[in-house]
């Protein structure tokens, strides 16, 4: 680990002790006991798993070496309390496989057993049967209990690396993932997000059409809050992201939350520091559909294979354009005290100068959305503050609600190829309706990173 990171971490310790003693779960209680029987490990990973079965343990198997040395991997094998009995079930199945995989392994406490790994060790902690999770908390929770412990191994200077890495028990992860973010962080980032591509499932062709159909809806955001100017375009995806320890106790964590967990998470550290699209080979997550979480990946794929593919619809790409223009309006006021006493004739006078944007629906939504009233907030306070505040007051939430009342004054939604012919940020035409979604997907994927 380089100085600058150590220096990073070092320096928000205070704020780390502080987490782990209020707001951490209890797992990371043994922290310090753990980290003097564990030994030092050079990198560690957290990868929840929801009635998983047997496929737990060859998604466990399959974690590549690390670059600093052996790998801590964490899996939290975790259900509601008021889970299908299936679930549990399932759940049961993956502790046995884990057993016939990796040995009994050694019992560290009353939900927590330790086994050898080819990389390092593994740790299972067990959130299914004596304490199963509280309904509504889910995922979030599960991924909150998995980095709290790691967290709390990091402070006792048991893990070299800074970097919490998170993923899903449904993602492959290539040969060189650890060694991604170990080559590629900085100093001053909080989050690190992986490229990835999802990956076809033996006999689910239609699945993988609407995996694709979902990914290419994912860039496609991102690509039009790139084009609009944004600060928060970057993707939320659970199974590709690793998370600055520090920066992760400043903002308490992951929330517990049954679904967006992730993105929540990275719209805090958003406004702490850089969030960083790493560049190289990607994570793989499923093609599957899921019930697992009530929207997200597998959510949208269950629900669309009710439909059929070429059925997804997305935002209407006119309403980056009116997204660009509150952008630009933004930073002409902050450096015009006459334009800070109004606002919105500056922000006529921009749309007035973007094709295809009319202000009526701009206006109406920044007023529905309470933008204006914020961005009058934000002018009154210190202008050294200024940026911050517009940061902080217009983060991706703010953001995602903005774009839903332009949504909803009109601009409506269109499908997926209609999407990739219309966007100016994309500028695909009619080729968008010839290609197979298969070579839409890749069109996308390069676009998405070759814009960085």
């Amino acid at each position: 680990m380089s100085s600058a990171y150590r220096n990073s971490f070092s320096r928000g310790l205070a704020s780390t002790r502080k987490y782990l003693a209020k707001h951490a779960e209890s797992e990371s209680l043994k922290g310090p006991e753990f980290a003097r029987k564990l030994g030092h490990f050079g990198q560690a990973l957290v990868i929840p798993a929801w009635a998983e079965g047997e496929a737990l343990s060859d998604c466990l198997a399959a974690v590549p070496s690390g670059a600093q040395g052996h790998t801590l991997i964490v899996t939290v094998i975790n259900a509601t309390r008021d889970a299908p009995g299936g679930v549990r079930a399932s759940n049961r199945e993956s502790f046995l496989a884990i057993e016939s995989t990796f040995g009994r392994g050694q019992r560290l406490g009353p939900q927590a057993r330790l086994h050898e790994h080819p990389v390092g060790s593994l740790i299972v902690l067990d959130r299914s049967e004596a304490i199963p999770l509280p309904p509504k908390q889910g995922v979030g929770l599960a991924r909150k209990i998995g980095c709290d412990f790691l967290l709390s191994l990091m402070e006792s200077g048991a893990i070299e690396s800074p970097w919490i890495h998170c993923s899903d028990a449904d993602t492959k992860l290539p040969a060189t993932y650890f060694e991604q973010a170990q080559s590629q962080a900085q100093d001053g980032e909080t989050a690190l997000i992986y490229p990835f591509r999802h990956r076809p499932e033996s006999g689910g062709v239609e699945s993988y059409a609407i995996a694709l159909e979902y990914e290419i809806s994912l860039r496609y955001y991102v690509l039009g809050l790139r084009f609009a100017g944004s600060d928060h375009a970057f993707h939320s995806m659970g199974s590709a992201l690793a998370l600055h320890g520090n920066a992760y106790a400043q903002v308490r964590g992951f929330p517990r939350r049954e679904a967006a967990e992730d993105f929540y998470c990275l719209n805090k550290l958003g406004k702490l520091g850089k969030i960083k699209q790493l560049k190289g080979c990607p994570v793989e997550p499923s093609s599957r559909g899921s019930n697992r979480v009530p929207f997200g990946t597998g959510a949208a794929i269950r629900r669309q294979l009710e439909v059929g593919p070429n059925r997804r619809q997305t935002y209407d790409p006119r309403i980056f354009a009116y997204l660009k223009v509150w952008q630009q309006t933004l930073k002409a006021v902050r450096g015009s005290l006459a334009d800070r006493r109004d606002i919105r004739s500056t922000l006529a006078r921009a749309a007035g100068a973007e094709d295809g944007v009319d202000a009526k629906p701009l206006f109406e939504a920044l007023e529905l959305s309470g933008s204006f009233e914020r961005a009058e907030h934000c002018f009154r306070g210190s202008p050294g503050t200024v940026n911050q505040r517009i940061r902080d007051n217009f983060d991706a939430f703010r953001t995602l609600k903005l774009i839903h009342a332009l949504r909803d004054s009109g601009l409506g939604r269109v499908s997926i190829r209609e999407a990739m012919a219309d966007a100016r940020f994309i500028a695909m035409g009619e080729e968008a309706f010839s290609l197979s979604i298969s070579s839409l997907a890749d069109r996308m994927e390069h676009l998405d990173y070759g814009a960085q």
